[in-house]
């Protein structure tokens, strides 16, 4: 099973994500194909947010009265909050996260917030590469390491 997700992780071969991305996935033909992965939800919605799929992402992840989020799922929701721009919903998360990956993720930027204040401050402004590609550089990587990590520990985390 393990293999079957790495392999639509390596499907998601793509060039960096924009910081927000346009209303459309990154590859809508890949949606049916990681929703049909035997896998947690929490790995689900990380590929689900490396292909730019917002909507599929929060389906899978947002808390409700049958589902309680485990910790990589209130991780990404986090991250899919804030890259939807909804900056407030994103900070309340992000004071809900406690994840192994956090100080990895985000201690070099001063916390989860910090990071993303910076990245607020560019967001929809005229910003040219050379601000905006190092934070689109630091989200890309962000994404691929929390589906990396929602995928060696399906095991552990079921949900």
């Amino acid at each position: 099973m393990t293999e079957e997700v790495y392999a639509a992780l390596a499907a998601l071969n793509r060039e960096r994500p924009r910081l927000c991305p346009l209303t459309q996935p990154f590859d809508a033909n890949i949606k049916e194909h990681i929703d049909a992965l035997e896998a947690t939800k929490a790995v689900r919605a990380a590929l689900h947010l490396l292909n730019d799929d917002l909507y599929a992402a929060h389906e899978l992840v947002h808390p409700r009265p049958d589902y309680k989020p485990d910790r990589t799922s209130k991780l990404v929701h986090a991250i899919m909050h804030r890259r939807e721009k909804n900056y407030l919903e994103a900070e309340r998360y992000w004071k809900l996260v406690d994840h192994p990956l956090l100080e990895e993720l985000y201690d070099d930027h001063g916390g989860p917030i910090a990071l993303q204040r910076l990245m607020e401050r560019v967001d929809g402004k005229r910003v040219g590469e050379v601000k905006r590609g190092p934070l689109e550089d630091v989200q890309f990587d962000e994404l691929k390491r929390v589906a990396r990590w929602a995928i060696d520990h399906m095991d552990s985390e079921q949900s």
